[in-house]
């Protein structure tokens, strides 16, 4: 765990340049190396941010560039921590200059690279984790499996046996973004309510903005977990797992003006949206938390009568699930814009 800075590995962090402008604006970055396996609120800022700064953070692979060959294969996810300190590191975490307990991060996703180290993405299957274990269970009719796949010209090339390769196409996305919770540290594979966490979300590609809440002054912002590409559900518990670069611009929101009621946020031009992420939960359970957040969102901030909020969403509302694992079970929930009227 890299949880140790000194003073100057966090205020020298490296920059780089974007062109174009008249004056080239210096980004930050925060480095690959720079990361650890929980949240928590005591945990010091690898880098200051001013409100609306970009900045480039360097992610590991979930399993931290562990698995590089397909000869590793796991029968049990206890049998990968003995190879690895943890699952899906964070990088970070990130402080912001102003923003104080209630406000809200505003994390613009402008870009995500990814197969940054060895340009390669892995997945895996274990016996004991995924969407089709007991009793819907077909992994102890196949066994465990490891692909080590690479990644090029925007595809990933993906071996099937006795078939030969496939391209999938490249949809980068952040798997895992936090904010420091305000008390217990929590471990990063996780996810919650309160912080967000490991939610998978398919939104959260570039052009996609999410508002987090801050529990803890600066709000301590940490992302990992970059996916080159994962299907709707994530059945088997892992996805094209990648070290990324995710270029953000984070702002601050101060809680007067923040429309942000329980759920963490995601939106983009077309939808707003809630996320339903109560760990442990049933995924009927979530969608309808995200359901209601988006009920009390239409009547608080756009002047809705509530029954009529709920008519809407019902005919309208549209749910992307994220996982359909045994405790995770996060779904988002969004709408189009234009009805907001």
């Amino acid at each position: 765990m890299h949880l140790d800075f000194t003073p100057d590995s966090r205020i020298m962090a490296p920059l780089i340049k974007r062109k174009g402008n008249s004056m080239a604006n210096e980004i930050k970055r925060v480095t690959r190396d720079q990361h650890q396996y929980f949240v928590a609120p005591d945990i010091d800022p690898v880098i200051e941010l001013d409100p609306g700064d970009e900045v480039v953070v360097e992610t590991v692979d979930c399993f931290s560039g562990a698995i590089t060959s397909n000869d590793q294969v796991f029968n049990s996810v206890a049998d990968v921590f003995e190879i690895v300190t943890g699952l899906n590191a964070v990088s970070g975490p990130i402080a912001v200059k102003g923003a104080e307990v209630g406000d809200v991060l505003k994390v613009e996703i402008l870009d995500i690279k990814v197969g940054m180290v060895g340009g390669k993405a892995v997945t895996a299957v274990f016996k004991d984790f995924g969407g089709l274990c007991n009793p819907y269970t077909v992994v102890d009719e196949i066994g465990p499996d490891t692909k080590v796949c690479d990644v090029r010209d925007n595809v990933i090339e993906f071996p099937l046996r006795g078939k030969g390769m496939v391209e999938l196409p490249v949809k980068p996305m952040i798997g895992t973004i936090w904010t420091a919770p305000a008390a217990e540290r929590r471990m990063s594979y996780v996810y919650d309510v309160h912080n967000c966490g490991n939610v998978d979300c398919h939104e959260l590609g570039a052009g996609r903005t999410i508002l987090l809440p801050v529990r803890v002054q600066g709000g301590m912002l940490s992302l990992g977990d970059v996916h080159a590409c994962m299907g709707h559900g994530e059945i088997t518990g892992v996805a094209m797992e990648t070290a990324g670069d995710v270029h953000l611009r984070v702002s601050v929101i101060k809680a007067k003006s923040s429309a942000y009621h329980i759920c963490p946020q995601i939106e983009c031009e077309r939808t707003i949206g809630s996320v339903g992420c109560h760990f442990g939960r049933a995924l009927d359970d979530n969608v309808r938390s995200a359901y209601r957040d988006m009920v009390h969102r239409l009547v608080e901030f756009h002047g809705f009568d509530r029954t009529d909020a709920y008519e809407l969403l019902g005919q309208i509302g549209e749910v992307v699930v994220h996982q359909t694992l045994d405790d995770w079970n996060a779904v988002l929930v969004k709408m189009d814009r234009r009805f907001l009227v």
